[in-house]
């Protein structure tokens, strides 16, 4: 066997590919947020953040903006958001400064930016400000209106490939871009129902400290005349073209 060894891009990219899209969109999101507030002419700072060099001034400047920080409406961000705002920023900084090994959610390293945000969300909580919003579940009379619906037909092309859609959002738990990136090897077929095998989940991309093993989600039985999603995916699988 002839061995090589990987260039230098090469090993970039594998390193970088660690770092799910989510978390790459969450974070340029929030620099890009908290640069248009520094910069901003009620703020006046006039310079990006990691451009700061001194720590305290640092902190203040994030407690700052998490104390000001909304929405292009005016809104309060949800009480995740914020949070999920000072995570990214202190991943962002990690990358930008090679000398910064900081986390700006450590309470001994930044006690002021802990206190704020803490006291923000109390805060918030307490007055019912930036909850996540919750919504009821499909119920079953809506779930036949849907699969009934015109736009759901098993007749069409085009309708049959929304039908199916439906079936994966319901059974298989995707996410953002995980349906096109289906493989027809993920599903399993036992002749009675089809077992979905997904490879990554939110809270788990695998690496080192996830998961090992594939999630495998059994599809229920169908119910003849009514639900079918078992049959609807087969025949969708048998009528996709070849590779």
């Amino acid at each position: 066997m002839n061995y090589s060894k990987p260039t230098i891009a090469e090993l970039e990219k594998i390193q970088k590919n660690r770092i799910s899209q989510n978390t790459i969109k969450c974070t340029n999101k929030w620099v890009k947020i908290i640069n248009a507030w520094q910069n901003h002419v009620n703020v006046g700072y006039n310079y990006t953040l990691e451009s700061v060099t001194s720590k305290s001034q640092l902190e203040k400047e994030v407690c700052e903006f998490i104390c000001e920080v909304r929405t292009l409406k005016g809104d309060y961000y949800s009480q995740s958001s914020l949070k999920n705002a000072v995570a990214s920023i202190s991943r962002y900084l990690r990358d930008a400064k090679s000398d910064w090994q900081y986390n700006l959610l450590n309470k001994s390293d930044f006690p002021n930016i802990f206190a704020t945000l803490d006291g923000i969300l109390k805060e918030m909580k307490k007055l019912g400000i930036g909850t996540t919003k919750s919504y009821d579940g499909i119920t079953t009379e809506e779930l036949k209106l849907i699969l009934y619906h015109e736009e759901l037909s098993p007749n069409n092309p085009e309708d049959f490939l929304h039908r199916v859609f439906l079936w994966m959002c319901l059974f298989g738990c995707l996410h953002g871009n995980e349906h096109k990136n289906l493989l027809v090897s993920q599903f399993i077929d036992t002749n009675q129902e089809f077992i979905f095998q997904k490879f990554k989940q939110k809270n788990d991309q695998g690496g080192i400290e996830g998961n090992q093993y594939d999630l495998e989600i059994p599809f229920p039985k169908d119910i003849p005349n009514q639900a079918e999603p078992n049959a609807d995916i087969h025949k969708f699988i048998s009528l996709r073209p070849p590779n």
